[in-house]
């Protein structure tokens, strides 16, 4: 395994342990911005929580299952963190909407369960809660490193 991704140092991918699961779905449309704003006119589902509220994105918790979902318009994500309209990651997220549900505590706890009981490969999912890298190094691959697909199975 390679001990470097895009300039961070990672060690090998064995002996990292995993806090959260991210899950994501991007859609290409010209339609981000009025997707965001028909979800944010919605009701909010039963036994979801909404505590956050910022322009071009739509954030609900679950917080009995330590579940985060969240519909965003990728692009004004990227441009509040700074970057600029000629960058290749603002063009590739020009009229992206992306859904994220993120896993933690419970539910990965859960999900590490169903990976074994389907005896998948589980590397990182050691129900260890040691940090993995720093949160410096994280943001900086965040970025780069987005779509991985799942097998379902791992989702029920």
């Amino acid at each position: 395994m390679a001990d470097n991704f895009h300039g961070v140092g990672f060690g090998e991918l064995l002996h990292w342990s995993t806090r959260r699961v991210d899950y994501t779905v991007d859609r290409y449309t010209d339609y981000t911005p009025l997707y965001i704003d028909l979800f944010q006119r919605g009701r909010i589902p039963r036994d979801m929580e909404q505590r956050r509220r910022d322009p071009g994105s739509y954030y609900l918790e679950l917080p009995s299952e330590d579940v985060t979902v969240n519909f965003y318009n990728k692009e004004d994500q990227l441009r509040n963190r700074g970057f600029q309209d000629g960058d290749r990651l603002m063009r590739e997220a020009r009229g992206l909407l992306r859904l994220e549900v993120q896993c933690q505590g419970r539910k990965l706890d859960h999900i590490r369960d169903r990976i074994r009981e389907l005896n998948l490969p589980h590397y990182g999912m050691e129900r260890s809660r040691k940090p993995l890298a720093s949160a410096r190094g994280m943001k900086a691959a965040s970025s780069a490193y987005t779509n991985k697909k799942v097998s379902p199975e791992v989702l029920e």
